[in-house]
């Protein structure tokens, strides 16, 4: 859930609320917009929230995802944010030549298909291990072994 704080005040430092969300709990805004304070948020059961989940891109997984297709980058970004919020995202498969805890987003277009592997079994953090482009159905070894190799990295 994204919950918006729409009071001034929480921009200055002094208020009691500005303190405890972004000194005490380490919460950091998102976005600021008007003087509106954007922080998201989810809950962990208990009527507690929680940060979400953090995204560490390996070796060069950003870079490739940026030069991916606007609508793509949106929905695998949509996807991710699912993953961050502890939800499995409904097109994600697990990847086990990989390894155990080890999935892959899937999108497609006119051009080709998109793939984000990823793991979230290492310190409850979204790890994306590789990311590509293929243009056949068949995932190349390349791909894999470089997804295996940065799983080693983070495990």
């Amino acid at each position: 859930m994204a919950l918006k704080f729409e009071s001034r005040s929480l921009l200055v430092p002094s208020h009691p609320l500005f303190q405890i969300l972004f000194r005490e709990i380490n919460i950091i805004p998102f976005k600021i917009i008007r003087n509106i304070v954007y922080i998201k948020l989810y809950d962990c059961g208990r009527g507690g929230v929680l940060a979400l989940k953090e995204v560490l891109w390996l070796g060069d997984s950003k870079k490739v995802v940026s030069r991916f297709p606007a609508a793509i980058r949106e929905d695998l970004g949509f996807q991710l944010y699912q993953l961050q919020q502890g939800k499995m995202p409904l097109k994600s498969r697990p990847m086990k030549t990989i390894g155990p805890g080890v999935f892959e987003l899937k999108e497609q277009d006119h051009q080709g298909w998109y793939r984000v592997i990823y793991t979230i079994q290492v310190k409850d953090r979204v790890y994306v291990l590789h990311c590509f482009k293929k243009k056949s159905s068949k995932t190349a070894g390349i791909d894999l072994e470089l997804a295996k190799n940065r799983l080693k990295q983070v495990r």
